[in-house]
Protein backbone atom coordinates (compact mmCIF):
# COMPACT_ATOMS: atom_id res chain seq x y z
CA UNK A 1 0.00 0.00 0.00
CA UNK A 2 2.50 2.61 1.12
CA UNK A 3 6.04 2.74 -0.15
CA UNK A 4 8.71 2.04 2.40
CA UNK A 5 11.57 4.47 2.78
CA UNK A 6 13.92 2.23 0.79
CA UNK A 7 11.34 1.78 -1.99
CA UNK A 8 10.78 5.51 -2.10
CA UNK A 9 14.51 6.19 -2.19
CA UNK A 10 14.96 3.68 -5.01
CA UNK A 11 12.14 5.30 -6.98
CA UNK A 12 13.62 8.73 -6.38
CA UNK A 13 17.13 7.70 -7.38
CA UNK A 14 15.76 5.96 -10.49
CA UNK A 15 13.88 9.12 -11.43
CA UNK A 16 16.98 11.29 -11.09
CA UNK A 17 19.04 8.77 -13.04
CA UNK A 18 16.43 8.88 -15.83
CA UNK A 19 16.31 12.66 -15.69
CA UNK A 20 20.10 12.93 -15.82
CA UNK A 21 20.30 10.52 -18.77
CA UNK A 22 17.63 12.47 -20.69
CA UNK A 23 19.35 15.75 -19.88
CA UNK A 24 22.71 14.44 -21.13
CA UNK A 25 21.09 13.07 -24.30
CA UNK A 26 19.38 16.40 -25.02
CA UNK A 27 22.53 18.43 -24.34
CA UNK A 28 24.46 16.21 -26.76
CA UNK A 29 22.24 17.46 -29.62
CA UNK A 30 23.64 20.98 -29.21
CA UNK A 31 20.18 22.57 -29.29
CA UNK A 32 19.26 25.28 -26.81
CA UNK A 33 15.51 24.66 -26.81
CA UNK A 34 13.44 21.53 -27.31
CA UNK A 35 9.84 20.95 -28.30
CA UNK A 36 7.86 18.66 -26.02
CA UNK A 37 4.20 17.65 -26.25
CA UNK A 38 1.95 17.06 -23.26
CA UNK A 39 0.37 13.64 -22.75
CA UNK A 40 -3.29 13.52 -21.72
CA UNK A 41 -3.88 12.43 -18.13
CA UNK A 42 -7.48 12.36 -16.97
CA UNK A 43 -6.51 11.85 -13.33
CA UNK A 44 -4.60 15.12 -13.19
CA UNK A 45 -6.65 16.91 -15.84
CA UNK A 46 -3.66 17.44 -18.12
CA UNK A 47 -4.66 18.21 -21.69
CA UNK A 48 -2.69 16.23 -24.23
CA UNK A 49 -1.24 17.48 -27.49
CA UNK A 50 -0.01 20.89 -26.29
CA UNK A 51 3.45 21.71 -27.62
CA UNK A 52 5.93 23.67 -25.49
CA UNK A 53 9.44 24.95 -25.96
CA UNK A 54 11.68 24.00 -23.05
CA UNK A 55 15.30 24.11 -21.98
CA UNK A 56 17.22 20.84 -21.90
CA UNK A 57 16.76 20.58 -18.12
CA UNK A 58 13.02 21.26 -18.17
CA UNK A 59 12.44 18.98 -21.15
CA UNK A 60 14.44 16.19 -19.47
CA UNK A 61 12.39 16.58 -16.29
CA UNK A 62 9.07 16.39 -18.16
CA UNK A 63 10.24 13.41 -20.23
CA UNK A 64 11.46 11.60 -17.10
CA UNK A 65 8.14 12.42 -15.36
CA UNK A 66 6.28 10.82 -18.24
CA UNK A 67 4.00 13.85 -18.54
CA UNK A 68 5.38 14.85 -21.95
CA UNK A 69 6.95 13.27 -25.01
CA UNK A 70 9.29 14.60 -27.67
CA UNK A 71 7.30 16.49 -30.30
CA UNK A 72 6.99 15.13 -33.81
CA UNK A 73 7.91 17.36 -36.79
CA UNK A 74 4.17 17.71 -37.57
CA UNK A 75 3.43 18.86 -34.01
CA UNK A 76 6.29 21.36 -34.15
CA UNK A 77 5.06 22.73 -37.51
CA UNK A 78 1.51 23.10 -36.14
CA UNK A 79 2.91 24.85 -33.05
CA UNK A 80 4.87 27.36 -35.15
CA UNK A 81 1.88 28.03 -37.43
CA UNK A 82 -0.18 28.74 -34.30
CA UNK A 83 2.52 31.08 -32.98
CA UNK A 84 2.66 32.92 -36.31
CA UNK A 85 -1.14 33.28 -36.33
CA UNK A 86 -1.07 34.68 -32.78
CA UNK A 87 1.66 37.19 -33.68
CA UNK A 88 -0.41 38.33 -36.67
CA UNK A 89 -3.54 38.62 -34.50
CA UNK A 90 -1.70 40.71 -31.89
CA UNK A 91 -0.13 42.92 -34.59
CA UNK A 92 -3.60 43.61 -35.98
CA UNK A 93 -4.89 44.53 -32.52
CA UNK A 94 -1.89 46.83 -32.01
CA UNK A 95 -2.48 48.50 -35.37
CA UNK A 96 -6.13 49.05 -34.47
CA UNK A 97 -5.07 50.47 -31.12
CA UNK A 98 -2.75 52.94 -32.85
CA UNK A 99 -5.67 54.18 -34.94
CA UNK A 100 -7.89 54.71 -31.91
CA UNK A 101 -8.59 58.15 -30.54
CA UNK A 102 -9.64 58.64 -26.93
CA UNK A 103 -11.42 61.84 -25.98
CA UNK A 104 -12.25 62.55 -22.36
CA UNK A 105 -14.58 65.28 -21.35
CA UNK A 106 -16.43 66.59 -18.36
CA UNK A 107 -20.20 67.17 -18.29
CA UNK A 108 -19.80 70.94 -18.71
CA UNK A 109 -17.87 70.41 -21.99
CA UNK A 110 -20.80 68.66 -23.71
CA UNK A 111 -21.69 71.59 -25.94
CA UNK A 112 -18.18 72.12 -27.32
CA UNK A 113 -17.36 68.42 -27.53
CA UNK A 114 -19.40 67.71 -30.67
CA UNK A 115 -17.45 70.30 -32.68
CA UNK A 116 -14.09 69.09 -31.37
CA UNK A 117 -14.92 65.47 -32.15
CA UNK A 118 -16.13 66.29 -35.66
CA UNK A 119 -12.94 68.27 -36.40
CA UNK A 120 -10.73 65.48 -35.00
CA UNK A 121 -12.50 62.82 -37.05
CA UNK A 122 -12.24 64.89 -40.23
CA UNK A 123 -8.53 65.49 -39.60
CA UNK A 124 -7.89 61.81 -38.97
CA UNK A 125 -9.75 60.75 -42.11
CA UNK A 126 -7.98 63.36 -44.22
CA UNK A 127 -4.58 62.08 -43.09
CA UNK A 128 -5.42 58.54 -44.23
CA UNK A 129 -7.47 58.79 -47.44
CA UNK A 130 -6.94 55.14 -48.42
CA UNK A 131 -8.21 54.01 -45.03
CA UNK A 132 -11.33 56.18 -45.34
CA UNK A 133 -12.15 54.61 -48.70
CA UNK A 134 -11.75 51.09 -47.25
CA UNK A 135 -14.10 51.83 -44.37
CA UNK A 136 -16.93 52.97 -46.69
Amino acid sequence: MFATTSQSAQGTSAYWADQKAEHSRLLATGQKTFHITSIENRKTGMVGGRVFEASAYNAASRLADGTHKESTPEEIERYHRGCDAEVARLAKIEEQRKNTMVIRSSPEDDGRLAGVVAAAVQAALASKPERAKQDK
